[in-house]
């Protein structure tokens, strides 16, 4: 499933726990580490417990297209919430990395197991991120970069939240010197 943009934040606050797979993907990678690190906590894992917790890079899963899931059907240590974490750069993934997903895809649900991705210039009409979309057991959280209009916008409110002013030029300056950096 697809999260709306303006459903995002309250998603990552309060996580659907039916989900396995979770992939962060779009233009503004400082938003998506940012979603991604929240919607972490938001389950309460804790990334230092090597019993409970994988991480896997792009590297890996096109040298072995099976470690994924051999990763996801691996019973914790304590019974807690098994985690992945993966990382993905470039936007045209290699066939091995797209067929581990695949392959674990087929074997969703399973019980006590949240996969993160985290993807570097995955664009909204990649391959992965039209097969995660489809399926019932993951979520796929885009992030872009908003439009100098909704910035200005931003601002705006911000500052109006404080009773503060400001000029049209004073606003031009500040936007695009702040630009769109989450």
């Amino acid at each position: 499933m697809k999260i709306k943009d303006s459903d995002i934040e309250v998603f990552i606050l309060k996580p659907n726990d039916s989900l396995n797979l979770f992939l962060f993907t779009g233009t503004d990678y400082g938003l998506s580490c940012t979603r991604f690190n929240n919607l972490i906590s938001s389950f309460k894992i804790d990334q230092d417990d090597p019993f409970n917790c994988s991480r896997l890079e792009q590297k890996d899963l096109e040298n072995n297209s099976t470690i994924l899931l051999d990763d996801a059907l691996t019973i914790s240590f304590n019974q807690k919430i098994r985690t992945i974490i993966i990382k993905l750069y470039g936007d045209k993934l290699p066939l091995n990395v797209l067929n581990a997903i695949k392959l674990l895809l087929k074997n969703l649900p399973i019980k006590n197991t949240k996969i993160f991705i985290l993807s570097q210039n995955l664009s909204s009409s990649s391959s992965l991120v039209k097969l995660v979309s489809e399926d019932k057991y993951s979520a796929v959280i885009s992030s872009y970069q908003s439009s100098g209009k909704k910035i200005q916008d931003k601002i705006k409110l911000m500052l109006s939240k404080e009773n503060v002013t400001i000029t049209n030029n004073a606003l031009n300056l500040l936007s695009l010197n702040l630009g769109d950096d989450h």
